[in-house]
């Protein structure tokens, strides 16, 4: 069997011309995942475990609305109030470490 590396075609992800490109869009996606990472360190700190916990089920874990408020005790406002909260918080928490890496 004759491999011929040269003829051999590589499925890139959309926006990459090679392996270099590949390699750049890994580099900023780990980065992006450091951040949202420390960010969701620093909020878990600011809020309190209940609400952090609703939103990690909700948002993060993907749990459906009912099935969150169920199994932690609480209506389906206060899970949408948590994921509200939290996701501003989030959000004002990443925009802040964006600013600190430049």
């Amino acid at each position: 069997m004759d491999c011929d590396y040269t003829k051999r075609s590589y499925l890139l992800p959309e926006g990459c011309k090679d392996l270099i490109d590949v390699l750049k869009l890994k580099h900023k996606l780990t980065e992006k995942k450091c951040l949202l990472e420390a960010a969701m360190e620093k909020v878990k700190r600011q809020v309190n475990s209940k609400q952090f916990q609703m939103f990690d089920l909700y948002v993060i874990k993907k749990w459906p609305v009912l099935k969150v408020a169920q199994t932690l005790g609480v209506n389906v406002g206060q899970v949408y109030l948590a994921n509200l909260r939290t996701s501003a918080l989030l959000k004002r928490e990443i925009k802040k470490l964006k600013g600190e890496m430049f």
